[in-house]
């Protein structure tokens, strides 16, 4: 996608790298679920230890579902860590064809006798020119000898800068300065926040600038946890079922579930594992539902037969269409015969008539009927 595109751009051309943490966060407002960013960080970040995208990288599927993360955030970091793969090597190399070969290339002979053919030929036809070349090359020729030898400087101890020590307690000092500072920043965003929504006339002010549950949705949203086997320690799944207050969103998948296996109690859990948990609102997204998912999931084998029958049917479509899609052009000379084909080539080509030609063809039938009538 677009912004799968831009968010690796950004990570790849950042200074110090991606973090794990900034790419969870880019990857749930892609997907709209600003909610649950600081829940994926925490699984991820906190519970796995991964801190850049090289510790994403080793983590394997099954691990990433371990740690409580839904089957489409999955699929998008798969996706993300594969561009971002690809980007690397393709930056890789051309880091080396610049930096590598082309130096390399620049200094044999065949290149040096190119290069003094081309410096004596604009020497001749425009002198100014190749004079600021010459000038500009030897300016950058001085500037990487000044820092050849800086580097040779730097590496000898005796020119080394002594390095000031600070004690423990100046340490602390410079904390707690740093913590101080932080604090105020936040405070003073918090009372902003407040004015704003108090200017808005919301009377009651909570986190996420949402009000309180009921107790009858809250006790709705603890059965639903128990029936689907949602722990208190899965903090992701807890929070995605907290934070829909026990109501399914609509979607595709909800509509495909009710034509399916009708709306009944089954059919609406199935929906909140589907929708709610692992956020798969496209029918697309159901593909990515393995077979272990619907074991591990507790599903009924009927209903997941049926769904399985449904998904396979609608594949088997797609395919079919694309196919009749892609052989529309030539449907018609594989039913038609030969003779018939060419007759309807023939008649696509409308022949143009020579300059009297229309009115000789006119003249000759008009005589052949005047024929026909006097032998009649």
């Amino acid at each position: 996608s677009p912004a799968l595109h831009k968010l690796v751009a950004y990570h790849l051309n950042s200074d110090g790298g991606a973090a794990a943490a900034d790419v969870v966060r880019s990857l749930c407002i892609t997907l709209e679920r600003e909610d649950a960013i600081a829940v994926c960080q925490k699984a991820l970040v906190i519970a796995k230890g991964c801190q850049s995208v090289d510790d994403l990288r080793s983590l394997t599927q099954q691990g990433l579902e371990d740690a409580g993360l839904p089957l489409k955030l999955i699929r998008d970091l798969e996706d993300y860590l594969n561009e971002h793969n690809a980007k690397s090597a393709m930056s890789s190399i051309s880091s080396f064809i610049n930096y590598s070969l082309r130096p390399t290339l620049a200094k044999s002979a065949p290149m040096a006798a190119y290069n003094m053919m081309v410096s004596s030929y604009h020497r001749h036809t425009d002198p100014e020119n190749w004079a600021a070349r010459k000038l500009q090359t030897a300016w950058q020729s001085r500037q990487a000898r000044k820092r050849r030898r800086l580097a040779e400087l730097v590496d000898l101890e005796a020119f080394q800068p002594e390095v000031k020590h600070s004690s423990s307690e100046e340490a602390y000092l410079l904390r707690r300065r740093r913590a101080e500072a932080r604090l105020a920043r936040m405070v003073r965003r918090w009372q902003e926040r407040r004015a704003q929504r108090l200017a808005a006339g919301s009377a009651t002010i909570v986190s996420r600038g949402k009000l309180p549950a009921s107790p009858r949705s809250s006790q709705a949203v603890e059965r639903l946890a128990r029936t689907l086997y949602v722990g208190s320690d899965d903090i992701v799944a807890d929070h995605c079922l907290k934070h829909s207050e026990g109501k399914l969103k609509e979607c595709e998948v909800v509509e495909f579930l009710q034509m399916t296996i009708g709306d009944s109690s089954e059919a609406n859990l199935v929906a909140h594992r589907f929708v709610t948990l692992h956020w798969l609102e496209d029918v697309d997204d159901l593909e990515l539902i393995e077979d272990h998912h619907w074991n591990d999931w507790k599903i009924d084998e009927h209903i997941t037969k049926l769904l399985k029958d449904k998904l396979l049917e609608r594949t088997e479509d797609k395919v079919s269409n694309w196919f009749k899609s892609a052989l529309s052009p030539v449907s018609f000379l594989w039913s038609s015969s030969p003779g018939d084909a060419a007759d309807a080539l023939v008649e696509t080509v409308e022949p143009v008539d020579a300059p009297g030609q229309h009115s000789a063809d006119a003249s000759s039938s008009d005589a052949q009927r005047q024929k026909r009538s006097g032998e009649g």
